[in-house]
């Protein structure tokens, strides 16, 4: 009997540690997603060169968007290809489209964030004027410790019910433990992929690239005598329509005809 007030006893204790503790991760998560803004957004990238050691101690997602005409979309796409291949990266998504007047491909391209400036470089060489260029880098590092410190403390709550659910000696306790523990791992899976999202995003840059080529179009000659010749072909065209049609339609206008005539001749008949 002493035991089992014993075990109540401790596992109230930790209840009410766990639950104070969870409480605390909850509130933080919900504080950090509500009110979380970047600390920093830089436009350009020279900014963070500038600031030395102190930058390469925070945790940045780089981001950039692109946008220009090329004379050749085959050769510049070609380009971007063999570009992301030379800095370690990789396109995550390619979309081509094509009309009447111009064809484009949009890239998103994933570049170690180490080779982010240089695969800017590489991209914008040679293009005499870019419709779009923008560079975005966001400071995700208190975040990043913030969700770090989730994990921690999720994990050394999981550990203390561990020792806790060893000690259970009826099934009663144990579930009791397991229903505690459910939650805190699921708070330790919801941490670890928010962190692992953080440093996939701050290991790899994006980069949304879009180039395209205008066409050439059909030019129409405007000259006044070839717009007389023009109509005068479509006039023909459509009289010679019509009498065709009149050809394929002349048995019912014989039968048309003669439905009229004997209309007549029977109206006259009945008015005598």
């Amino acid at each position: 009997m002493s035991y089992r007030y014993s075990f109540i006893l401790s596992f109230l204790v930790l209840l009410s540690a766990c639950e104070r503790d969870l409480q605390n991760v909850a509130h933080e998560d919900v504080a950090m997603e509500e009110s979380y803004e970047p600390a920093m957004v830089v436009k350009n990238s020279d900014e963070l060169q500038s600031n030395g050691n102190q930058v390469q101690n925070l945790h940045l997602i780089k981001e950039a968007d692109i946008k220009y005409e090329t004379k050749n979309l085959e050769e510049s796409a070609q380009s971007i290809n063999a570009l992301t291949a030379r800095f370690g990266g990789y396109i995550s998504s390619e979309k081509a489209n094509q009309n009447s007047y111009r064809k484009e491909i949009l890239y998103t391209l994933r570049i170690p964030s180490a080779q982010f400036e240089k695969a800017m470089a590489g991209i914008g060489e040679g293009v005499q004027h870019f419709d779009r260029r923008e560079i975005r880098t966001r400071d995700v590092s208190e975040e990043y410790v913030d969700v770090e410190s989730r994990i921690k403390s999720a994990q050394d709550i999981e550990a203390r019910l561990l020792k806790l659910l060893d000690r259970a000696k009826n099934v009663e306790e144990i579930l009791q433990v397991e229903q505690k523990l459910g939650q805190v791992r699921t708070e330790i899976e919801r941490a670890q992929g928010r962190m692992k999202y953080l440093k996939d995003r701050i290991a790899l840059s994006s980069i949304e690239v879009h180039i395209y080529q205008e066409l050439e179009r059909e030019v129409i000659d405007t000259d006044e005598p070839n717009r007389f010749v023009i109509a005068l072909k479509d006039g023909w065209t459509g009289f010679t329509a019509f009498l065709l049609i009149l050809i394929r339609l002349w048995p019912l206008m014989i039968l048309t005809a003669l439905f009229i005539f004997a209309f007549k001749r029977f109206r006259k008949k009945t008015v005598k």
